[in-house]
């Protein structure tokens, strides 16, 4: 049943982001990078199970569940954030964040565009993908950086004041 399997899925997110944080956090990196290795992993290690359990069709309430999670999880980093802090880095913020942007966007584009003939499907224009590619290397991502600061004790730190708003 859909319930039954959700349980598997809730159990299995669970159970396996939890074991692979707190390994990673023995073994020294974030408990985030941890995390994130264990859905890798979970594919590899068993794929049979990552499949059935995890097939498109049996994604509805899980997908709801962790954007309701992702949506909580920022709204409390929000709640952690200054503003005081943020105005006080607003102009090394605007030009780190920039910089970090373009450079990557700008690369991105531009090996895409040449890399096109090589990879690029027929009568797919070249720029939408392009676009794609540089786009995708030039974001950041907001919650996993807000979890290693937060981890590492480094959210109110002024290295950390500043990466976080260069991230928002």
């Amino acid at each position: 049943s859909d319930a039954l399997i959700w349980l598997v899925q809730l159990l299995t997110v669970v159970g396996c982001t939890h074991g692979a944080g707190w390994l990673a956090a023995r073994l020294g990196p974030p408990r985030v990078v941890g995390e994130m290795a264990a859905g890798l992993l979970l594919g590899r290690l068993a794929p049979s199970f990552s499949q059935a359990v995890f097939a498109a069709e049996h994604l509805g309430a899980l997908g709801a569940l962790s954007q309701l999670g992702l949506l909580l999880f920022v709204f409390l980093m929000g709640l952690e954030m200054r503003p005081e802090e943020l105005r006080q880095k607003r102009g090394p913020a605007l030009a780190i964040t920039l910089s970090s942007m373009l450079v990557p966007l700008i690369a991105g584009v531009a090996v895409a565009a040449a890399l096109y003939p090589l990879s690029g499907k027929p009568g797919v224009p070249r720029l939408p993908g392009a676009l794609l590619v540089g786009t995708a290397l030039s974001i950041t991502t907001f919650p996993v950086l807000a979890r290693i600061l937060t981890e590492r004790g480094l959210l109110h730190s002024p290295l950390g004041a500043l990466a976080i708003a260069c991230a928002a």
